[in-house]
């Protein structure tokens, strides 16, 4: 039985210290079958050298002249790979080699709307070993997750709000993906497969921004990575 085609979707914007290694974290995945999509959104750094020096036809590149935000990046991403199973990825994040099989292999048992899971934070530059498998916690009951581990279906997906220019879009994203469907429609994996890197910067939605934020997203308590 042949694989599932997962479409890795990756916005990136100046991020020439990292993006190899999160690139390199995809390509070395044990789910084969696989596309990694790139949307750089004006980078005026060495991240457009960085990817184009990669000779690998499972990557997809599209560069933009003009920086529209990240919230217009994943919208383009969803549009190159038009449709099947997405998985966000952040450009400066990581992901264990066994990510994407796992999780996909969750994502197919439950019935719903997105699967997504747990993380554990890194600092600076450093880069932890991501070949082995992660222990599964079963002791968890909730958790948010991270969520440039989400794995969905893209066609089924909600558009980012491009007008909102804070970096907690990606939560609102969930929110939004959580009224379309249900409260109940996101599973958390209990497996940190997902790697965060803490650095700084990294487009975080602050506490001081929230009366910015729509009315959907201010509902939230959490306030994004």
């Amino acid at each position: 039985m042949s694989e599932e085609l997962i479409n890795v979707l990756m916005p990136a914007w100046n991020r020439e210290n990292t993006i190899q290694w999160a690139i390199d974290s995809i390509l070395k995945q044990t789910h084969k079958n696989l596309k990694l999509y790139i949307y750089d959104d004006g980078s005026t750094d060495k991240t457009k050298d960085i990817v184009s020096s990669y000779n690998d036809d499972r990557i997809i590149y599209k560069y933009s002249a003009t920086n529209n935000g990240v919230q217009y990046a994943r919208n383009q991403l969803m549009q190159m790979a038009g449709h099947g199973i997405g998985a966000w990825m952040d450009a400066d994040d990581l992901s264990n080699i066994h990510r994407l099989k796992i999780q996909l292999g969750d994502y197919n048992k439950q019935n719903k709307c997105l699967v997504c899971c747990t993380y554990q934070v890194i600092n600076g530059m450093k880069n932890p070993n991501t070949n082995n498998i992660p222990r599964l916690d079963s002791t968890k009951r909730d958790s948010w997750g991270a969520f440039a581990s989400s794995i969905f279906r893209i066609e089924d997906a909600v558009q980012f709000p491009e007008e909102y220019s804070g970096g907690g879009g990606d939560t609102m994203w969930w929110r939004l993906m959580l009224k379309k469907f249900s409260e109940t429609s996101r599973s958390v994996l209990h497996q940190k497969l997902y790697y965060v890197r803490k650095h700084s910067e990294r487009i975080t939605f602050w506490k001081s921004n929230l009366s910015e934020a729509p009315d959907e997203f201010r509902k939230h308590k959490r306030l994004g990575q």
